[in-house]
């Protein structure tokens, strides 16, 4: 199965508690340890291939037809699951327990359970790719595996067609809490999609205001961002903007904007109703806000900034704030864990 976190070998839960997955080889029997079992999974070269899904019409599963499932759709999975079916089938003992849903009759989907919130439409990007042992009412992790350069392939993949659909250069938004991920994400971004480029959030952050309370961040520039910056670039003109210059805490000169065909902006604060229309993709760097505030104070503390009072009195607040007000993680089409 693929997963959109990492689980512990030897992690055993109720099957009625599965964690959100994607199925990408129904249940089976073998009658071989489960030694041999991992090693085709890792012969069938799983965790090589990116795994974007998604989400999309609901369906009936299972014996009865009263299991509820989401489809999901991508570029990858059907080879993914024939290479797995393949190597699996080798197997002595091998039997499906559920012959017409392997090969031909296979149907990628996310189970529908209480702890797997997921919406139609929705894209998700796998992490990781797992086997689970059965147990009557239990199943047990046996192995799992990061893919790799998963979060950066599987979105370069996302991002590709949406510069295909939109037949013009896009902006890709990069959003979370502070301490969250946003300019790791969007430096493997930019790392792994030929022909873009980066805008660093911290270019249009004011450097007096973003120290302020605030209920929507006011000390985001998103305003100019979109005039100086997003509407140039879609456009495919030439433009010009000003960054913030932290060491002054002033506007600096006037410089072009970058050309490309992706412009990947990471920003606090960026998905509210002033930037979303120009923002062609939105990506949630999905860390709950006490650990993102966690690492953010680790940082400054590598750096040998002591910013808790500012972490506590104002930047925490303000993320609350923007919380209530904005819903920024609902306003994302793709949800990026950030383990």
């Amino acid at each position: 199965m693929a997963l959109f976190e990492s689980m512990d070998v030897g992690e055993r839960f109720e099957r009625s508690e599965w964690p959100a997955h994607v199925t990408l080889a129904s249940n089976f029997l073998v009658d071989v340890p489960r030694e041999q079992v991992v090693k085709a999974l890792r012969d069938a070269n799983v965790v090589d291939r990116p795994l974007a899904f998604r989400l999309g019409g609901r369906a009936l599963f299972g014996r009865q037809r009263n299991v509820p499932v989401l489809l999901a759709e991508s570029p990858h999975v059907d080879d993914v699951h024939r290479d797995l079916a393949d190597h699996l089938g080798r197997l002595r003992g091998f039997a499906a327990d559920e012959p017409s849903r392997w090969q031909d009759g296979f149907r990628p989907h996310l189970t529908l359970r209480p702890t797997s919130a997921a919406v139609e439409g929705e894209i998700r990007t796998a992490s990781h790719v797992a086997v689970a042992r059965l147990d009557g009412a239990a199943a047990e992790i046996v192995a799992c595996f990061e893919i790799r350069g998963a979060r950066a392939q599987n979105l370069s993949v996302v991002i590709a067609n949406r510069r295909a659909e939109r037949g013009h250069p896009i902006v890709v938004g990069v959003s979370g809490y502070g301490g969250a991920g946003k300019s790791t994400l969007a430096r493997e971004l930019v790392s792994a999609i030929p022909g873009s480029v980066r805008m660093r959030g911290d270019d249009f952050l004011d450097p007096v205001r973003s120290h302020r309370r605030s209920g929507d961040w006011d000390g985001v520039e998103r305003s100019r961002l979109v005039r100086e910056v997003m509407t140039p670039f879609r456009a495919d003109r030439p433009g010009a903007f000003r960054r913030f210059d932290w060491s002054i805490r002033a506007l600096g000169e006037l410089e072009p904007v970058p050309l490309g065909q992706v412009m990947v902006v990471d920003l606090i604060g960026l998905f509210h109703p002033e930037a979303l229309d120009s923002l062609d993709l939105t990506i949630w760097c999905d860390v709950d806000l006490a650990t993102a505030q966690e690492r953010g104070m680790q940082r400054d503390a590598a750096l040998g900034r002591d910013h808790s009072r500012l972490w506590n009195e104002v930047w925490v607040p303000n993320e609350r704030d923007f919380d209530a007000h904005f819903a920024p993680r609902e306003r994302a089409e793709i949800l990026a864990p950030m383990p």
